[in-house]
């Protein structure tokens, strides 16, 4: 999860982390804490930028080598993109915002570049996506509001109907990857 960051009135930025709740104590109806951003939401783009010029100057980097890489839920992409990247620009920086799978899919070292399909259910908060990633990103995401096998089995079902077959014939013999902050109990069996 991010830090949190104390702001004043203004919206400047104060603090982040336990500091940023101990600034605001002191300072009273002068700042306040907000958490700016999450990986299905950027709320505060001045704030986030504040945050990003802080962190980069912590690390010691030089902005200009500076790229940040916010990954975000694949259904959520297209939105936050532009806002992520405003953000990045604003504190100086280049940015690449990256989906969730994709992410993952590249963490399980799978060749995200090429043309053959993998499957990957992203669960995260009670909920699940299930994208297909080929050709370097997310071509297809679907969201499901439960995170009961048989309800994302479902959705999976109507993600491989739409697909070329020979992605579907990828996917059977890749597997489906399952990632995410609270996987179900008995995911490894119901979803093969």
């Amino acid at each position: 999860a991010p830090s949190a960051v104390a702001v004043d009135s203004s919206g400047r930025f104060l603090a982040h982390g336990a500091p940023a709740v101990l600034t605001a104590a002191r300072r009273g109806t002068q700042a306040s804490v907000v958490v700016p951003f999450s990986h299905r939401r950027l709320d505060a783009e001045a704030a986030t930028s504040d945050y990003l010029r802080w962190l980069v100057g912590e690390a010691g980097c030089k902005r200009r080598d500076a790229i940040i890489a916010p990954i975000v839920a694949a259904t959520d992409h297209d939105r936050l993109a532009g806002a992520w990247r405003r953000a990045a620009s604003a504190a100086g920086l280049r940015s690449l915002v990256i989906s969730r799978p994709v992410a993952a899919a590249v963490g399980m070292d799978l060749d995200v570049e090429a043309a053959t399909a993998h499957l990957i259910v992203d669960v995260v908060d009670g909920a699940a996506e299930v994208s297909v990633i080929f050709s370097g990103q997310a071509q297809v995401t679907r969201s499901c509001s439960g995170a009961a096998p048989a309800d994302v089995a479902a959705v999976i079902r109507s993600v491989l109907i739409q697909l070329d077959p020979d992605l579907e014939q990828d996917i059977a013999a890749a597997g489906v990857k399952v990632i995410g902050d609270r996987i179900p109990s008995g995911w490894g069996t119901e979803l093969e």
